[in-house]
């Protein structure tokens, strides 16, 4: 993903660089400030990025194991009811 940004920022560097020169900004000058903000952009997106990985895991450490054993209680219930009605009644 990073790697789809950088590219992005790259194209549109070089955009900035000729709508630059059209107004008379020097090609450091486009450079220095697009450099700057691609820095912040992969900043930006690489800590949005650890905070999903942080979500995740919470999910998975918290949520998942709840989720898991609620459907295995729920097939279980299941089970129990068919072998008590000796089959599954007109409305299983």
């Amino acid at each position: 993903m990073l790697g789809k940004l950088k590219t992005a920022a790259g194209v549109l560097h070089g955009r900035s660089i000729r709508i630059g020169a059209q107004a008379g900004v020097s090609k450091e000058a486009v450079g220095a400030v697009a450099t700057v903000a691609n820095d912040k952009m992969t900043n930006e997106m690489s800590r949005k990025c650890d905070n999903i990985k942080v979500l995740r895991d919470q999910f998975e450490g918290t949520c998942r194991p709840v989720m898991d054993q609620a459907y295995k209680d729920t097939l279980m219930m299941i089970d129990e009811i068919m072998k008590g009605k000796g089959g599954c009644p007109d409305r299983c």
